[in-house]
């Protein structure tokens, strides 16, 4: 009957932790543009806590390129890519 009952638990738990891919693909997008947003740059290759992000942005960038991002994506990327580059040539150091 306990073994049963941790089963339940677990199952509920996971349920709530499931995310889909679509809310964790939004869940990115939300991220990027807050960090660039607060930093006034791009996600950096040289610091390993923005790396997530940097691989993220490559990720979908190259599935743009090709045209492989799905419509809904392609729009809301192509606004964030818009909004990140009037950081883009900025130097950080200033």
């Amino acid at each position: 009957m306990a073994f049963s009952f941790l089963i339940r638990t677990f199952a509920h738990k996971m349920e709530k932790a499931i995310v889909s891919q679509e809310d964790r693909w939004h869940l990115h997008l939300a991220e990027v543009r807050a960090y660039v947003a607060e930093n006034k740059r791009l996600p950096s290759k040289y610091r390993v806590e923005n790396r997530r992000l940097l691989n993220w942005l490559k990720y979908n960038r190259k599935l743009l390129a090709a045209g492989l991002l799905p419509e809904g994506r392609r729009e809301l990327f192509q606004e964030l890519m818009d909004f990140c580059a009037q950081y883009h040539h900025v130097n950080q150091y200033e």
